[in-house]
């Protein structure tokens, strides 16, 4: 058994269990962090693979996770206990985890904050649309019902019986970059603007696309990190 994946390894260090392939939405609460939901830590780590390296974090094996169970490392939470193959955290990695998740609830307050602006110069709700340029199942907003008081109105990758999208209920649209092509709105905001190291022709094309959206306003979502920030400003 590979050494990083060893029980030894496990006693050795203080680790931190949550989720697996069929998590559902249980709280996990790690070293005396917040309160968080199964399913958001979990998309946490999916949608940012490279700050969770295998020192940080790893998937547990069926054996190491039975090894636990019974040592009562691993709790039983609901009805039977999990059935699913956990994640071990590292304190470094719970640490990269709540700077995630933190991060994640900094740019939904930055859009309630926007979609307030936006509403007291006179749009609407339904001049507003939210676009991603991540793939809407890769948003960090996928799994929120709303920002701020804004419940968010999404497809729900059905039809009627003459072809119409099914929304969902709420007041503010949300939709990806790719998804939203060749329409447009009063008001965008667009979120998520991180260029993709792998993706840079793609990631302009999306940026430009999602920029040309807007008919009367446009707002960008940028974190203070992000390397657009002085290009940005440049051509502000």
């Amino acid at each position: 058994m590979d050494d990083r994946h060893g029980l030894p390894r496990l006693r050795q260090e203080q680790w931190h269990f949550a989720g697996g392939e069929e998590e559902g939405d249980e709280p996990v609460e790690l070293v005396g962090w917040q309160m968080a939901r199964e399913q958001v830590v979990i998309q946490a780590v999916r949608r940012n693979p490279e700050r969770f390296p295998a020192d940080f974090m790893f998937r547990l094996a069926t054996v190491e996770a039975a090894a636990l169970r019974s040592q009562t490392v691993i709790s039983n939470v609901g009805r039977g206990g999990r059935r699913y193959l956990p994640y071990a955290f590292t304190e470094q990695g719970v640490a990269m985890l709540s700077s995630v998740l933190r991060s994640n609830e900094r740019s939904a307050a930055a859009v309630a904050k926007i979609v307030n602006g936006l509403l007291g110069q006179g749009f609407g709700h339904d001049d507003i649309v939210i676009l991603t340029l991540r793939g809407s199942a890769e948003s960090i907003f996928s799994d929120r019902e709303r920002v701020g008081p804004y419940v968010l109105r999404r497809f729900t990758q059905g039809y009627d019986l003459f072809g119409n999208q099914l929304m969902t209920p709420g007041k503010l649209l949300f939709e990806s970059v790719r998804r939203f092509k060749g329409q447009q709105a009063p008001a965008i905001v667009l979120v998520e603007v991180d260029p993709m190291a792998d993706k840079g022709e793609m990631f302009q094309r999306l940026l430009y696309s999602g920029m040309t959206r807007a008919t009367v306003r446009l707002e960008l979502v940028v974190k203070a990190d992000n390397p657009l920030n002085q290009l940005l400003l440049s051509h502000g």
